[in-house]
């Protein structure tokens, strides 16, 4: 659809999960953003790319809150060719849970979190009292 409406395309795909088929291009000096599917990949990517592109371009200084805290349980994943988000509960004791996560359709994970927190490429595994820092959202 972007090639069909001529809008030069300057992104098709990124390492990031969820949400590798996030697209950006620009015709004259409007910007057209094109988000995955499903729905917590497009949450992610809108609160990634879109929301702080938009604030940005309407002249807000904007800095998404971020807390720095450790992680209250110890959170394992497979694979780790991409830079990864995963949704979190921060307890009343100040702790960081990785919430219930089984993909980018599971958009009952954003219930309940309070934040998300990336995990770097090539981390498979984040120990309990690791300090990792919440995007609040």
């Amino acid at each position: 659809i972007f090639e069909k409406l001529n809008i030069k395309i300057l992104f098709d795909s990124i390492a990031v999960q969820p949400g590798r088929p996030s697209t950006f291009g620009v015709i004259g000096n409007k910007a057209c953003f094109g988000l995955p599917g499903n729905p917590v990949s497009a949450f992610f990517q809108f609160e990634l790319l879109v929301k702080p592109f938009i604030l940005k371009r309407a002249g807000v200084d904007y800095a998404p809150i971020t807390l720095i805290l450790p992680l209250g349980k110890e959170y394992n994943r497979s694979k780790s060719t991409r830079l990864s988000w995963l949704p979190v509960k921060i307890s009343t004791d100040g702790l960081v849970y990785p919430l219930e996560y089984h993909g980018s359709a599971h958009i009952n994970s954003l219930t309940e979190a309070d934040g998300i927190i990336s995990i770097n490429i090539g981390e498979t595994t984040l120990k309990i009292g690791t300090l990792v820092y919440v995007r609040q959202i």
